[in-house]
């Protein structure tokens, strides 16, 4: 099959049908942030116009340390990889690359004429997914001879990446029959080949490269994490995990449709979730195994077969936070990522992998100096986003604060991008292979403060419901203290697009002086589900949306309080009035005098 004709055949369909997109524009200077922190306002500012450079080099198509130019540009609306001097990357798609392009196209870019479709076709028509079924893997994407992927984790990032599109936008009317048609025959075809005997878990797969790439990091992002008993026909769980929510999402649209394909992808879903709530759960463990080997008849909690402490920290948050309807389970991965990030201080890698730290500016007493440090191990950056999802859906404050935060705080160190961080801030790679102006930490930065801080996201198919679960510290970390909250007392400010439905301007403010929180936002005449954080459920006294009350229920969760009010987004304000902290006032910071 000739992929390059595909290519021109569709983008010929759509070129009739639709507005065709002209390139890419600079992400509107009015979306953004307003917080206490300047160093959190410089890495969103930072990494958006890291995310403009690598578009507008993308679509020129400049080559970068020796990869050759490419007269005219890539005409598709992808992202690079990385732009910097170290392993530089534009080509033209990559699975990895498409993790978070979808939601920043969806809060920052929507705006665009013709840019949904665009990238709409580059997903799931323009030599992806072959007649077949077959997914076209972007390393052989010039040798349609060897275009088909021989292994699962091509198959399963990509759908990790494309999961994004029909939840943030759904599946425009013009292409549905199409791209429908194609997600069905994807699915099956990759259950045929990597689980023939639909046992609902996949196989890591066996091609020409095997077993060079056949493991390829599973979703962990590298290849040295071959596990000890490898065999490309060991199961992987997490695989069945991205899948599951690929599924979800686009069975999701096609029940909003009524589109034919409906059926067979519920019975797809049904197969990869039986299993996976199912034998893939180790009740003793609290926590779900990563693979099994067919050979021993074995399941292992971890990827390297040997150390069964560790827990994997990418896929399985994002399966928690995206798709398991079990709240223990979730709540079980929610306490592994938490521990990780508040007590061993290793995030967002396995708790027994070896870590790279940083310090943090604000609490740069040492390395080992108690909970209050800023050092945090690691910076995977699909990984970072993941944790933060799941901490997001759980109310885990404290452990997604100091996720982003710290995270901020290295990229206005070092006023750059990087794909890990060192305690030292070094970017020196003759020591470290770190590959610097890296988009994909770029894009996980800005989703995990737009989705995790303010907890913006969708509650239905393109934003026709939306949640606002704001994680932001609005008050004293000990009330008898007599130090209020940096975010008290001003409005915390952030200013994104939702899909095609606009723009949403959110503003949120905590007066500790009249114990009043309120939450605004522009009219957008969405319904909300609103969830805002309490020090003390018991300190709620009523709340008004506009001039008129309103109901509200508390739910004590994990760690946090929290009020849940449900309404449409008609641009009034929610105003709770609060009791007072039956602390307050009692007691002040001691003061020491330096003699």
């Amino acid at each position: 099959m000739d992929s390059n004709m595909t290519v021109t055949t569709n983008k010929t369909i759509r070129a009739k049908t639709q507005t065709i997109w002209q390139g890419p524009q600079p992400t509107a200077p009015e979306l953004g942030i307003d917080t206490p922190l300047p160093y959190l306002n410089d890495s969103w500012t930072i990494a958006a116009r890291l995310l403009d450079k690598g578009r507008n080099l993308y679509r020129q198509g400049t080559g970068m340390r020796g990869r050759p130019n490419q007269a005219g540009g890539y005409p598709g609306a992808w992202l690079p990889t990385s732009l910097g001097r170290r392993a530089p990357l534009i080509w033209p798609w990559d699975e990895r690359d498409i993790r978070h392009v979808a939601k920043m196209i969806a809060y920052l870019w929507a705006a665009e004429p013709g840019l949904v479709e665009e990238y709409e076709g580059n997903l799931f028509e323009d030599a992806r997914i072959l007649k077949n079924g077959d997914f076209c893997c972007h390393e052989y994407y010039h040798d349609p001879s060897r275009a088909v992927s021989p292994y699962v984790n091509h198959v399963t990032m990509y759908a990790s990446g494309a999961a994004d599109m029909p939840w943030l936008f759904g599946v425009t009317e013009m292409a549905r029959r199409r791209i429908f048609s194609n997600i069905s025959k994807l699915v099956q075809r990759t259950l045929d080949i990597f689980d023939p005997e639909r046992s609902g878990l996949l196989n890591v797969g066996v091609g020409p490269d095997w077993p060079s790439r056949g493991f390829w990091g599973a979703h962990l992002g590298e290849p040295n994490h071959y596990p000890a008993n490898y065999d490309g026909h060991n199961k992987l769980v997490i695989a069945g995990m991205a899948l599951a929510v690929f599924v979800r999402r686009f069975l999701d649209a096609a029940q909003e449709v009524d589109a034919p394909e409906t059926k067979s992808l519920q019975t797809a879903f049904d197969l990869l979730t039986r299993a996976i709530e199912g034998p893939a759960w180790n009740d003793l463990a609290q926590y779900y195994y990563l693979q099994r080997d067919e050979n021993s008849d074995r399941w292992f909690m971890s990827m390297n077969g040997l150390c069964e402490e560790s827990r994997e920290t990418d896929v399985v948050p994002h399966y928690a936070a995206e798709l398991c309807a079990i709240p223990e389970r979730i709540q079980a991965v929610g306490r592994v990522i938490h521990c990780a990030i508040l007590n061993k201080r290793v995030f967002p890698m396995p708790p027994r992998y070896p870590t790279h730290s940083w310090y943090s500016p604000a609490h740069p007493n040492g390395v080992d100096m108690g909970a209050e440090v800023g050092q945090l191990g690691a910076a995977w950056d699909t990984p970072y986003f993941h944790c933060v999802q799941v901490l997001e859906r759980l109310g885990l404050q404290q452990a997604a604060q100091r996720a982003v935060l710290r995270r901020a705080e290295v990229i206005h160190r070092d006023q750059d991008c990087l794909e890990s961080y060192r305690l030292d801030g070094t970017v020196d790679h003759t020591r470290f292979y770190n590959r610097d102006q890296y988009i994909l930490s770029a894009t996980a930065h800005l989703a995990s403060i737009i989705e995790g801080l303010f907890g913006i996201t969708p509650a239905k198919t393109g934003f026709a419901e939306v949640n606002l679960r704001p994680n932001l510290p609005l008050y004293r970390r000990h009330r008898h203290t007599e130090h209020a909250s940096d975010w008290a007392g001003r409005d915390n400010r952030i200013r994104v697009r939702l899909g095609r439905r606009g723009t949403m301007d959110l503003v949120i403010r905590y007066d500790e002086a009249a114990e009043i929180l309120t939450l605004r936002t522009s009219a957008i005449a969405i319904p909300a589900h609103i969830r805002l954080p309490l020090d003390l459920g018991s300190r709620f006294k009523r709340a008004f949306w506009g001039d008129q009350p309103i109901t509200g229920s508390i739910e004590h969760g994990m760690d946090s309080d929290f009020l849940h009010v449900e309404h449409r987004l008609d641009g009034e304000t929610l105003r709770i009035e609060l009791n007072s902290h039956p602390q307050k006032g009692h007691g002040t910071t001691p003061q020491i005098h330096p003699e």
